[in-house]
């Protein structure tokens, strides 16, 4: 595992796409900026997502962090316990103090377990055994569909 970049006490998932962009805009919104964090674990669009999650940050002015896992290798479909793996990996990318947030951008409407209200209250339960309680996982677009994310993304000028 490698890991380039500052760390701040929040953090959201930037894979470069208009959901997790948005999420970043949001998140830019509050009183210190999050850290921007991206992980390549071997999906096939890696390098392409690298590239618009560096850019994003940039253009919101956060600092961002790249995390890549070595070994794995994934093609198209879903990867079972990615975004359990996902918020786990971001947890160790929140301050030392552990203390901060963590943003997902999963949305309703998708037939994934870990796009789901369930999903996210269980990992804030892990989140709660591992920190007592001091690190929160967001997931602002949990009873979104992704044409209510698409719009908000539109209405908020994200790129």
């Amino acid at each position: 595992m490698t890991c380039s970049g500052s760390h701040g006490g929040d953090v959201v998932l930037l894979s470069g796409g208009i959901d997790s962009a948005t999420a970043l805009a949001l998140a830019r919104g509050q009183d210190y900026p999050p850290t921007a964090l991206f992980v390549d674990y071997g999906q096939a669009a890696a390098s392409s997502e690298a590239v618009a999650s560096a850019s994003l940050a940039a253009h919101y002015r956060v600092p961002h962090t790249t995390l890549g896992l070595d070994g794995l290798r994934f093609g198209s479909g879903e990867i079972l316990g990615r975004n359990a793996m996902l918020v786990h990996v971001a947890l160790l990318a929140t301050s030392r103090s552990g203390e901060g947030t963590v943003t997902i951008a999963i949305h309703a409407g998708t037939s994934y377990r870990d796009c789901s209200p369930d999903f996210v209250d269980l990992m804030q339960r892990s989140y709660d055994f591992h920190t007592g309680g001091k690190v929160v996982l967001a997931a602002p677009f949990i009873d979104r569909h992704k044409a209510e994310v698409l719009a908000l993304a539109i209405d908020m000028k994200v790129p």
